[in-house]
């Protein structure tokens, strides 16, 4: 399902047998993967488009899992309204969400806002580090931020425990997003 090349929107894939009407590119990763952002079953979406590999296959497969078990234990991302996987790929189409990225988000937020931004970030991965969650790849670029909600993004990166983390575990993810801020 991924091209050899980026193609330029607008264009058109049928998934499940429903037409995703691709309006934007929002990230190219060359035989892997291809984020789009669209209109699917008369709904704004999201849909991440996988390639036939094995390892883009599995990314695809993990990240369906991620997403379900995520919900389970009461944490926002997005919402999987549609997977397909054939022997061309892999199709995850998700629920689009408002508001901004939150490195965009920094980058445009005077300091009060910026420290308020902090605060919710530090907040929401003590949420999910009390539901057991633990994002590995914590950057800003993998929070979606609207007004006082918060979502991640890249639910691909996150790992499971039984229980929540330990101490020390819990202050490693606040120190690397608190790293990327402007001082």
């Amino acid at each position: 399902m991924v091209p050899a090349r980026a193609p330029a929107p607008p264009f058109s894939l049928s998934i499940d047998g429903d037409q995703l009407d691709v309006s934007e590119v929002l990230r190219w990763l060359p035989d892997r993967r291809l984020v789009v952002a669209g209109r699917y079953r008369d709904t704004v979406v999201v849909a991440k488009l996988f390639s036939a590999q094995r390892r883009s296959r599995l990314e695809a497969q993990n990240e369906l899992a991620a997403l379900g078990r995520l919900t389970e234990r009461g944490i926002p991302a997005p919402q999987c309204l549609q997977f397909e996987q054939t022997e061309q790929g892999s199709a995850l189409v998700m629920s689009s969400l408002s508001g901004r990225i939150a490195d965009e988000y920094e980058r445009q937020a005077d300091a009060p806002r910026a420290a308020a931004l902090c605060l919710q970030l530090v907040s929401f991965t003590g949420r999910m580090h009390r539901s057991g969650c633990w994002q590995s790849d914590a950057h800003l670029g993998n929070f979606m931020i609207d007004g006082g909600h918060s979502w991640l993004l890249d639910v691909a990166s996150v790992s499971f425990r039984p229980a929540p983390l330990d101490d020390r575990r819990q202050l490693q993810n606040p120190a690397v997003l608190l790293s990327q801020f402007r001082p």
